[in-house]
């Protein structure tokens, strides 16, 4: 598994993984999304998903990697623009 971290204006951060395909060459692409309201606050899950992009296998790990920050980053400022 490859991972990456992203941290977005808001008190967001966003987590993304490629995660290797058992059944075929390639890597799914999965992205947790959490808030964080202030210091001394536990964060909050606002957003998962383990098989981004109804579960496209992606040839590099770092496609997948790039698909999940970008669709955790749209996420991200969404949840922020509605707060």
């Amino acid at each position: 598994m490859h991972c990456a971290e992203r941290l977005v204006e808001g008190g967001f951060h966003v987590y993304a993984a490629a995660i290797e395909a058992s059944d075929v060459p390639g890597f799914y692409a999965a992205v947790i999304v959490k808030h964080r309201q202030g210091a001394g606050h536990a964060s909050e899950e606002v957003f998962r998903d383990e098989r981004l992009e109804a579960g496209t296998i992606w040839v590099s790990p770092d496609n997948a990697l790039a698909v999940a920050l970008f669709i955790g980053t749209a996420v991200a400022e969404e949840q922020r623009e509605r707060a």
